[in-house]
């Protein structure tokens, strides 16, 4: 999980997800707390529905802005300093522009990754949110990515940008001079090809175990525990297991599914 200027390790991310208390700025608390919220709950999403991304920038921005859940009404930009990198569209174009954003993911006759990429850098060209729209549209794509395959569970768009986040900042800047979405898009693709090359090295060496479902048999490591608790007792119930794993019934309920 990576969030712009937020001052929290890793190891203080793992406390609070653990529930045990940091000392650290209430806002990057608040930050990390919505984001693990908002990520348990995206995969019950559907990338194409308009209504389930409003509701995860309110879940990603509750008690961080006052318009969580809803476009932005004034004119923002992107600053590097004092030096505009990318002045965008009028308030009044956002609905507009979103909708006809998400037809076009839906309905593009591309392949899914290159939709999302391109989705992506459109997303930050609209920005759409008076805050929190890199995040968003991170979580987007991997969204979308994840209704394509679900590996890409495993390897999601933060982590991959965190660790090329000066790349990636040039990337989108390279293309809203160029005025073409190719140059991040290529960005993405590349590090996305490197992630998961990465991933099958650390899988073979058994350093990470079963993956996902449908990708080669086996399950997750989540679903892995949720297989535990049930064979310790077989009549534990859904909201049972909910609270041991600190997750929502439904997520539970999706991943039973998954292993049905």
């Amino acid at each position: 999980m990576w969030i712009e200027a937020n001052t929290l390790t890793i190891e203080q991310v793992t406390d609070i997800m653990d529930g045990k208390r940091v000392k650290c700025p209430k806002k990057d608390i608040t930050e990390v707390k919505n984001a693990i919220l908002a990520y348990d709950e995206l995969l019950e999403c559907n990338p194409h529905n308009e209504k389930d991304l409003l509701k995860q920038h309110a879940l990603l921005m509750k008690g961080l802005i006052q318009t969580a859940g809803r476009y932005r009404t004034d004119r923002v930009g992107v600053f590097s300093g004092k030096t505009p990198i990318h002045v965008a569209p009028p308030a009044q174009r956002v609905p507009t522009l979103m909708a006809e954003l998400i037809e076009w993911v839906k309905t593009a006759p591309l392949p899914q990754v290159v939709k999302s990429c391109i989705f992506h850098y459109e997303f930050e060209f609209i920005h759409p949110f008076s805050d929190g729209n890199g995040r968003m549209g991170r979580m987007w794509q991997s969204l979308l990515l994840y209704q394509e395959n679900q590996i890409f569970a495993w390897l999601p768009v933060e982590s991959i940008v965190a660790q090329r986040q000066n790349d990636y900042y040039r990337a989108i800047r390279r293309s809203t001079s160029n005025n073409d979405s190719g140059i991040f898009t290529q960005f993405m693709l590349t590090a996305l090809k490197d992630a998961a090359i990465q991933f099958r090295e650390k899988y073979e060496k058994g350093e990470i175990g079963g993956v996902i479902g449908g990708v080669n048999g086996g399950v997750n490591a989540f679903q892995q525990n949720i297989i535990d608790l049930i064979k310790e007792n077989p009549h534990i119930s859904i909201v049972e297991i909910a609270n041991k794993l600190d997750k929502s019934r439904r997520t539970i309920e999706n991943n039973i599914k998954q292993l049905k």
